[in-house]
């Protein structure tokens, strides 16, 4: 029964540690976007400078050949849908959503 009394503080604190780590793990999520107005490749930077600033986004990059943004994001901070109307406020462009994925992290 002493055991017990020594073990239940450990595992309260273990218990405590895990729930406060799953909380502030990232969804990481990618999703896909197509630009419907013509762009150059000398508009890549801009874009990828305006979409690197959006609260949540991890990760950019643009495709200029199939007009295509590929967005890296924390699904906690921020949503598709979101930083499609950042984009569509912030950018000259005509955007549409694709596909939204999860990360894959490993």
């Amino acid at each position: 029964m002493k055991r017990f009394f020594y073990l239940a503080p450990a595992l309260i604190l273990m218990a405590l540690s895990v729930s406060a780590f799953s909380s502030t793990r990232t969804e990481k999520k990618v999703a896909y976007y197509t630009i419907e107005s013509p762009f150059c490749s000398g508009c890549v930077a801009g874009i990828k400078g305006v979409v690197g600033e959006l609260k949540g986004v991890e990760d950019v990059s643009v495709d200029v050949e199939n007009h295509t943004i590929l967005v890296t994001f924390d699904g906690g901070e921020t949503t598709a849908e979101s930083l499609l109307n950042s984009l569509k406020e912030d950018l000259a462009f005509k955007l549409s959503l694709g596909e939204v994925k999860d990360a894959d992290i490993g």
